[in-house]
């Protein structure tokens, strides 16, 4: 006979608290991952965390909840002790008088939510490793088959009365079953899904850090004080030890920036205060105060070199879930196993400092089948995933950020589906009320990218420039630099502040006001900077020093990762300008191929106004062009303008920059550069290369014939 449930009022209260606790988590991951990316991937990240709490109640409901608790290894009930059964899916057979499985005092239902809130979390927590790299529908693959494949398998083995509990094995709130299979599965995507193309930005918002990690904190009481399923001294010696472990390890990861860097850092202190949560969650319960703050100063110190280790071996782990929660569950795990005692929890058990070596080697075997189990399926899953969808973005989305991307890719087929709907209405008499349909979606669709172009778009304050100076001027390398604000960059130089201003006056103002005149809406998403160094040595010796780059060019260069453009002012104002049309383009037209990215920037490496407007002027590619033409090496323009970065850039022949140019020059001079760019950005997802809208502005069907026409014209220029 199954127990009569007979509800303790306060156990019942107690535990719909917590539920509700652990339930605020998710949004406070989402607000501290937020933070810690780029403006531009906000939306991103948060939609990941926030539509777990959406799909994966629905697959809780459906049969998450029946696999993880139905059944057991001992009656022999469930699949070989790693699965339960179907019995209570759909929650089939639950119903207000089933009393939960580890305390009859409170009702299933609850018990099911409060185990639901946990489920939420988990797969979220993964996304902050492979931030703005995952297509959204090969997450929601991915997270519907983790689920099943990792998740819902280790609650059972651990929590349900599966093979992990007839071990022995203790995990009081989910060290194995939330932390560290989450941790080495953001590993696994990290190493499946590579190194991001284009660098994020980094933390937009600290303070929004610290509202998500006090979110987490909060939350974090219901997590492991309510894994207690009761109110007694051993749920009040779980909740003082969770925040005894935080605030421990808080410190002690300040503490190591602090001696690594030589100076306290806010953001250590968070990440910290998150390490020691996720190391006490599986001992919570099972050891003393003492205890718990030595866990939090061996967490903060662990999970400390733990990411700095990810750093050192390039593993682009975003927001380093491996080191905080792979590294940190892995941790709890095998300290529980060290310091477990049971005066503070008879019903738990004595560890290895008690005398108990089994105890300890079933904990430590345990958490290594975990991370090899969690490692190996992800990976798995990921490869299958990719062979239905393609899993990682490509360059356009990580440089644009992937949600407004998503949704301005989804909006331009809704455009092109309207349009064709439109003419085949005409033609063949179809429906006019789909038209309309399809014409008012894709208007609500662009309404919507919009509104999240304000969370994202380079739109700055007073404020957010004058905090910028000020970071800025910490990091100068001496007294000798000045610096000018021209929105929307910030001008640093070398050469005293009379030449700095006057730069930043005639020639980045200039530069931008004309651009954004003919070309481009949108400012860069982030404040960008400009070095101006005043001569070749101080442009080497400082590239390195700042960026720790030595320059491949004399002249300077855009770098997207430091968010500068770094300049030998000596050289003149021509490449400046050059390198000003590489941080538009990447704003407002991501997704452009880099011959005309380079073309454009080119052609005004040699300019002037004329008519009012930016105008490039032949320059000494000329030459160079010329010879190539008369020897026969320029290749086709559809060959050119098909060319990725690897191509254009490592595999150039000498002519791919003044080919590009030229052709930029050839169409500026004949009137149609501006309209083909606009034309190229309107049809970008039809013509990724540009070569058919160069085609059709040309109003040349042979393009082989166009170009013996462009050799000839580019054959009699002049400098």
């Amino acid at each position: 006979m199954p127990p009569l449930l007979t509800i303790d009022t306060g156990n019942t209260a107690f535990m719909l608290l917590c539920s509700s606790l652990v339930m605020l988590m998710t949004p406070g991951l989402a607000f501290f991952y937020g933070g810690l990316v780029g403006r531009k991937n906000v939306l991103a990240i948060v939609i990941q965390s926030f539509v777990s709490m959406g799909w994966t109640t629905v697959l809780w409901w459906a049969f998450g909840f029946s696999l993880c608790f139905s059944g057991d290894l001992k009656s022999g009930t469930d699949f070989y002790g790693i699965l339960g059964n179907f019995q209570w899916a759909f929650l089939r057979g639950i119903s207000l008088d089933t009393p939960s499985l580890i305390n009859p005092s409170i009702p299933m239902i609850v018990f099911c939510a409060y185990q639901m809130m946990f489920a939420i979390i988990t797969p979220a927590l993964i996304t902050g490793a492979f931030a703005n790299r995952v297509t959204f529908k090969a997450y929601m693959l991915f997270l519907t088959g983790w689920l099943m494949l990792v998740y819902f398998p280790f609650v059972h083995m651990v929590w349900g009365g599966g093979i992990m509990a007839s071990w022995g094995v203790l995990d009081f709130a989910g060290g194995i079953v939330v932390h560290n299979i989450a941790g080495i599965a953001a590993l696994a995507s990290v190493l499946y899904v590579g190194r991001r193309r284009v660098a994020d930005a980094g933390p937009h918002s600290i303070p929004l850090v610290a509202l998500g990690t006090g979110m987490l904190w909060f939350g974090w009481y219901g997590f492991n004080a309510g894994s207690e399923f009761r109110v007694d001294s051993v749920t009040a010696v779980a909740f003082l030890n969770t925040d005894l472990a935080a605030s421990f390890a808080a410190i002690a990861w300040l503490g190591m920036d602090w001696m690594t860097t030589k100076k306290p850092k806010f953001l250590g202190l968070l990440t910290g205060a998150v390490a020691g949560l996720a190391t006490i969650t599986p001992a919570a319960g099972y050891v003393s105060p003492a205890t718990a703050c030595l866990i939090g100063i061996i967490s903060g110190v662990v999970c400390f070199y733990a990411v700095a280790l990810k750093n050192r071996m390039k593993w682009d782990d975003a927001l380093d879930v491996w080191g905080v929660h792979g590294v940190g569950g892995f941790i709890g795990i095998v300290l529980c196993g060290v310091f477990a005692t049971t005066l503070f929890n008879p019903a738990g058990a004595d560890g290895l400092l008690r005398g108990n070596k089994r105890f300890f080697l079933i904990q430590l075997g345990a958490v290594l089948l975990s991370s090899i189990w969690a490692f190996v399926f992800t990976y798995v899953m990921l490869w299958i995933i990719d062979r239905i969808t393609k899993v990682k973005v490509d360059e356009a989305g990580e440089t644009e950020g992937l949600w407004r991307f998503t949704v301005k890719r989804l909006i331009l087929k809704e455009f092109e589906h309207a349009q064709i709907s439109y003419f085949s209405c005409n033609m063949g008499n179809l429906g006019v009320n789909r038209v309309r349909k399809i014409s008012l979606l894709a208007t609500l669709g662009w309404l919507l990218l919009v509104l999240t172009s304000t969370a994202q778009a380079g739109t700055f304050t007073d404020s957010d420039f004058n905090r910028h100076v000020e970071q800025l001027k910490k990091k100068l390398p001496s007294n000798e630099f000045s610096i000018v604000v021209s929105r929307p960059f910030v001008v640093i130089g070398d050469e005293g502040a009379a030449a700095v201003k006057e730069h930043a006056e005639r020639t980045v103002k200039w530069a931008v006001d004309k651009l954004k005149q003919d070309f481009f809406t949108k400012d860069p998403n982030e404040i960008l900077d400009i070095w101006l160094f005043r001569d070749a040595a101080s442009y080497q010796k400082n590239a390195l020093l700042l960026f720790g780059e030595k320059p491949s060019t004399p002249y300077g260069y855009y770098s997207s990762a430091h968010k500068a453009l770094i300049m030998n002012i000596e050289t003149g104002g021509g490449t400046l300008v050059h390198e000003i049309v590489h941080p538009f383009i990447e704003a407002n037209f991501p997704a452009c191929p880099p011959w005309f990215n380079e073309g454009l920037g080119s052609l005004y490496e040699q300019s002037g106004e004329v008519d009012g407007h930016i105008h490039g002027f032949t320059n000494w590619r000329l030459p160079g062009l010329q010879a190539a033409i008369k020897a026969g090496t320029v290749p086709s323009f559809r060959l050119l303008t098909s060319l990725d970065s690897r191509g254009f850039y490592n595999d150039d022949k000498g002519t791919n920059y003044s080919q590009s140019r030229y052709l930029c020059y050839y169409l500026q001079e004949k009137g149609l550069l501006i309209k083909f760019y606009r034309e190229f950005y309107a049809r970008q997802q039809r013509d990724s290369t540009g070569y058919q809208s160069l085609k059709k502005i040309l109003a040349e069907p042979d393009m082989q014939r166009f170009k013996t026409k462009w050799q000839r014209y580019v054959l009699g220029l002049t400098r």
